[in-house]
């Protein structure tokens, strides 16, 4: 008789101990595969929304530790106030997490032919007019000739090109326009726009002491991409800032100089830089090694701000799946090893006989293997729809809704501050996005997977009692069956 017809014919005379062993192995394995995918699909909340969130984290500087203590409304330097400067930004860019930075100097320009595009909803006095005729249009330095703006996805560019590297190393006079702007003043790629660069120490046109000219030319058009708003949903979408509709972006080697020229006797301001990170799975690393190099009262702030809101239950969630799975794992090796020695107790004639005939040890092992492997695999191919829809249930009741509530958008005002300095980078998860990606299906390869951890369960359960039973001799195994 060949070792599959030996298989059928023990499985045959012993249904109802072959039906009991089928629904042991199934129930731990609905656990199992429930557990499995709980974990899968915390662990691709976790992942998918730390990408969502983005790999970019942004300087800023705290003026609440700046208010005099007597007053307020009074910001004054610390003794200890450390300006930042472009050495530092260095500094900090060329940690191993970095792949890209960017920064620039403060600069406000104005023109006597490009209209300032306001808002709908923005005051049209004489006196806000004259103002952003003279500093109404916000110049963004740039040192990546791709535009960190572009290249992370918050803008596209529709028309021209982006500047090329000898550009951005001799600070040609060129500029990326957003397109609203250019629709506004009726302007294309390559045409030549005056700027005017007003020396003032602030921004007003009181201040103003000498001016001039500073013609450029367009070579690109971008529009902004806005991704849906919790801001907005709370506060209402005027809270756009409309400065980003009137953003102008020129390289920074033609910037710093006038921004010089711009401040007078006034200390040059160096705008906090931006980090784009490798991963964003760095980003608690990037920060615990930059905190200690940043100069007085500044901070780092990135979106992930509010991935720690629901980081303590997707990690609670990942615990309880990781336990409920190696429990499974474990009871399904004792229960199927002690199934197994009993069904041996009945057998031991049988694997005397086959032992007295020269069978090898290994292949009745193997013959025990493939007898509960068959039950095993027919148990573990149904628990796989069964067990996923348990999860589906346990999520639908508990899960996923304790993700969704740890949520909070009901946070103090530092935290919307936080939110606005992010800028044009600022992304704002809302409980539809955790919802979208927490998702309960197995692809190919996790079946696959699960069906290995259960079969080799299961075999390393049955190899156990087989190799104890089959220390023993021919003899002494018949000897002891028969008494």
């Amino acid at each position: 008789m060949s070792l599959w017809q030996r298989v059928f014919a023990y499985l045959a005379r012993n249904k109802i101990r072959s039906l009991l062993l089928f629904c042991l192995i199934f129930v731990l394995s609905n656990a199992m595969i429930a557990s499995f995918a709980i974990h899968r699909a915390t662990l691709n909340v976790e992942r998918s929304i730390r990408y969502q969130l983005g790999p970019v984290v942004k300087m800023a500087y705290d003026y609440t530790k700046s208010l005099s203590a007597d007053d307020l409304q009074t910001v004054s330097l610390p003794d200890d106030y450390e300006p930042l400067t472009v050495e530092k930004i260095h500094t900090l860019g060329r940690s191993a997490y970095v792949k890209s930075y960017d920064y620039s100097t403060g600069l406000r320009l104005g023109s006597d032919t490009l209209k300032y595009l306001p808002d709908p909803s923005e005051e049209t006095t004489p006196y806000f007019e004259n103002e952003r005729q003279h500093f109404g249009f916000s110049v963004q330095g740039t040192q990546a000739p791709g535009v960190m703006l572009i290249e992370q996805g918050r803008a596209k560019l529709i028309a021209g090109r982006l500047f090329t590297p000898e550009e951005i190393e001799q600070g040609a006079p060129v500029v990326l326009m957003v397109k609203e702007l250019a629709e506004y003043n009726q302007v294309e790629v390559d045409d030549t726009v005056v700027l005017i660069n007003h020396v003032a120490p602030i921004p007003m046109v009181e201040y103003i002491g000498d001016s001039h000219e500073l013609p450029v030319r367009i070579i690109g058009l971008y529009e902004n991409i806005e991704p849906p708003s919790a801001y907005h949903q709370v506060y209402g979408s005027q809270t756009t800032d409309q400065s980003m509709y009137n953003r102008l972006i020129i390289p920074n080697a033609f910037v710093e100089p006038e921004a010089e020229y711009a401040a007078g006797d006034q200390t040059l301001a160096v705008t906090p830089p931006t980090f784009v990170l490798h991963d964003p799975k760095d980003m608690p690393r990037f920060m615990a090694e930059s905190e200690p190099l940043l100069p007085t009262n500044y901070y780092l702030l990135s979106n992930h701000s509010i991935f720690s809101d629901i980081e303590a239950p997707v990690q609670s969630i990942i615990s309880m799946a990781n336990q409920v799975l190696w429990f499974s794992i474990a009871a399904t090796i004792v229960i199927v090893t002690l199934v197994t020695l009993l069904a041996l107790r009945d057998r031991r004639h049988e694997i005397g006989i086959y032992l007295s005939l020269d069978l090898s040890r290994p292949k009745i092992i193997k013959q025990m293997v493939l007898e509960i492997a068959i039950v095993a695999v027919v148990a573990i191919a149904l628990s796989t729809f069964s067990g996923q829809l348990m999860a589906q249930a346990i999520s639908d009741a508990m899960v996923q809704d304790q993700l969704i509530a740890d949520i909070d958008y009901s946070q103090e005002q530092q935290f919307w501050d936080d939110r606005q300095a992010m800028g044009s980078y600022r992304v704002d998860l809302t409980t539809q996005d955790v919802a979208e990606v927490y998702d309960i299906s197995f692809s190919a390869s996790n079946i696959l997977w699960y069906f290995l951890l259960g079969i080799g369960t299961v075999v390393v359960s049955t190899i156990l009692p087989g190799l104890v039973l089959l220390r023993l001799s021919p003899k002494k195994v018949l000897m002891t069956s028969s008494a």
